[in-house]
């Protein structure tokens, strides 16, 4: 934990992205446990409203929400159209907002403008940052999670992947990926400890 702690730390500050950290920690804690799903699946549309006027990392939520939804498809093989109503629900409450549909616009020219990843501090590549927690906590949570591969599920090894190469596109999505992965591994030393 101290070190998922230090990993972030040149990030937080008071700032909204804080808040999204909230609304991404929120999402998982739902999408991940059948239960959570069946019982706040309904809000979750809630929490995107909240989050597209918070800050502007929503549609990372948006991503995460839907492959989850598409991997529980893929396991069932059946399309439940309630879930299918929420992706649509949470995709279209991200247009409430000051900026409407301009939202988008904003996301998709930051996302691409490569100065930005050269001008801004928080933009770095992660391998131009040596900063060594986050180095310790990304080989310690890549090598356990490797080791234990088969106790995770193909979901969980996917989005730790893809959660990983955002955060080493620009150091402000690190922390979506500890969030995420902080669990993954604490599962897996927890094996290794009993083995």
């Amino acid at each position: 934990m101290m070190l998922s702690f230090a990993t972030i730390l040149p990030i937080v500050g008071v700032r909204p992205m804080v808040l999204s950290w909230l609304f991404f920690s929120v999402l998982i804690v739902i999408i991940r446990n059948k239960s959570n799903w069946q019982k706040w699946r309904r809000l979750v549309p809630i929490l995107f409203l909240f989050w597209v006027n918070m800050h502007a990392s929503f549609p990372l939520g948006l991503i995460v929400l839907i492959f989850f939804l598409f991997c529980q498809f893929l396991r069932t093989k059946k399309l439940h159209w309630s879930n299918l109503g929420i992706v649509l629900a949470c995709f279209a409450i991200t247009f409430v907002n000051p900026y409407g549909w301009r939202i988008w616009h904003e996301v998709f020219v930051t996302m691409t403008q490569p100065e930005v990843h050269f001008m801004l501090a928080e933009w770095y590549y992660l391998i131009f940052v040596p900063y060594f927690p986050i180095w310790i906590l990304t080989l310690l949570s890549s090598v356990l999670l490797f080791r234990y591969r088969k106790k995770f599920s193909l979901q969980e090894k996917i989005l730790f992947l893809f959660l990983l190469v955002v955060g080493m596109q620009a150091l402000r999505n690190i922390p979506y990926w500890v969030i995420f992965s902080i669990p993954l591994t604490i599962k897996a030393i927890t094996m290794l400890s009993e083995e």
